[in-house]
């Protein structure tokens, strides 16, 4: 209501830099309203759901085994709300659910893109898109035909997620284990898999601690003071680099989530590098990805060519559980198998990939296009994967999509780098 009585004045006939800095403290005024409008959304919209009774279907990602703009879904469960504290149920592994084929069925882009690798039957198989909301609906309907239970939204967290969230709430204990922001993504990552292999008897052991320690979170921050500045700084880096994402299936509510950026969707514009993991290993910890943009004018527009390199670096004397192989494959210990798949904006024509095997999609992926293919990379070599596109003009903009990979993702276009933690816009 302050910044709406605010009156910015005449901004005609002013002197050169009075001009300049009306125009710039216009700017920011206007973008702080409008920040402002989202956040009263988004309370508004997170007051309801504490309020309850609501029940949320969660999703844990593993960011050592990557989908796409997410981690494998390992652990799957609910949260439930009411009278404004939030419950964490105990999280089941996602391989123990997985639903007969023709029980519920993956449509669409999804479908046509990746049915081959049966969406709506493996919860493991599910975030094979970057369009969480596509992922969260298909989630909704799985968890109905599995429970009989129908649920109000889907949240997904990952490890990178938890551990922002755990440098406002502080240490907690889960049985024998003290962990913090510190130590939390090393353990989950890595440490929880030390010794392990894939037998099936083996299997009783083999449960991701995400879901545990996130309960313990969740205890500890409805049980303490949290600095709320530090929680909010916290959890606004886990929604930018897609750690955190909510769908809800009210439209009401989707459409704050969507406002907020906490919804993972995608736009004509958005752009996004992803490797989905299909060695049944923890090997995306050792994959770093670099990602190089070019641009070049031609007679209809722009010519562009995203180069992405990737390394394996798996180091030796790894468990089996991280490092493979995975029974029934024909891998060794330290190959990292996986499909590259590339979203690209509407207006992309002329679409092209080299670098790696067979095309296996090649088609609309909700608003871009998505193009895809395998590869396998040995321990200690570097593939690199080049996909060319046009843009219909001279002089244009993209979104860079977060991949959500540990560690981020290194782009660079022209003398500018960063990482993908959070979105950002290229241009040219």
């Amino acid at each position: 209501r302050k910044l709406n009585a605010i009156d910015t004045g005449p901004g005609q006939a002013l002197v050169g830099p009075l001009a300049r800095k009306h125009d710039q403290f216009v700017a920011q005024l206007d973008d702080a309203r409008s920040r402002l409008v989202r956040a009263a959304g988004v309370s508004a919209v997170t007051a309801t759901i504490l309020q309850g009774p609501q029940t949320y279907l969660v999703l844990a990602g593993n960011n050592a085994e990557m989908r796409a703009g997410s981690g494998a879904f390992l652990e799957v469960g609910t949260a439930s709300t009411s009278d404004g504290s939030a419950h964490l149920g105990d999280l089941s592994p996602s391989g123990r659910l997985a639903l007969s084929p023709g029980q519920v069925v993956a449509t669409g882009d999804l479908e046509r893109n990746w049915g081959w690798l049966e969406p709506g039957v493996d919860w493991r198989n599910l975030g094979v898109t970057p369009q969480f909301d596509v992922t969260a609906q298909l989630a909704s309907r799985m968890w109905a035909a599995s429970t009989g239970q129908q649920v109000d939204g889907v949240l997904a967290l990952d490890i990178a997620g938890l551990r922002q969230i755990m440098t406002a709430t502080g240490p907690v204990q889960v049985g024998a284990l003290s962990l913090d922001a510190g130590n939390v993504q090393q353990y989950l990552l890595h440490d929880q898999y030390v010794g392990l292999s894939d037998d099936a008897t083996g299997d009783a052991v083999r449960v991701d601690a995400l879901g545990g320690i996130a309960s313990a979170v969740l205890r500890q921050l409805q049980g303490q003071s949290t600095d709320l500045r530090n929680l909010a700084s916290a959890v606004s880096g886990a929604v930018a680099g897609r750690h955190l994402m909510v769908w809800s299936r009210n439209p009401v509510d989707q459409a704050a989530w969507v406002a907020s950026g906490v919804s993972g969707t995608l736009t004509p514009t958005s752009l996004a590098v992803n490797i989905v993991s299909q060695g049944g290993n923890k090997l995306d910890q050792y994959l770093p990805v670099a990602v190089h943009v070019s641009t070049r004018p031609d007679r209809s527009g722009s010519a562009v060519t995203l180069t992405t390199t990737l390394a394996n670096r798996t180091p030796a004397g790894q468990s089996q559980f991280i490092a493979g192989p995975f029974p029934g494959l024909a891998l060794a210990y330290g190959d990292y198998s996986g499909v590259v798949a590339d979203n690209l904006p509407a207006a992309a024509t002329g679409i092209s990939m080299t670098g790696a095997g067979p095309l296996s999609a090649l088609g609309a992926e909700g608003p871009t296009w998505l193009v895809a293919a395998p590869v396998v990379i040995h321990q200690g070599a570097t593939a690199t994967v080049v996909v060319r596109f046009h843009m219909p003009t001279a002089h244009g903009s993209m979104t860079v999509v977060p991949s959500a990979r540990v560690p981020a993702e290194q782009w660079t276009i022209g003398s500018r780098s960063f990482t993908d933690e959070r979105s950002q816009s290229i241009s040219w």
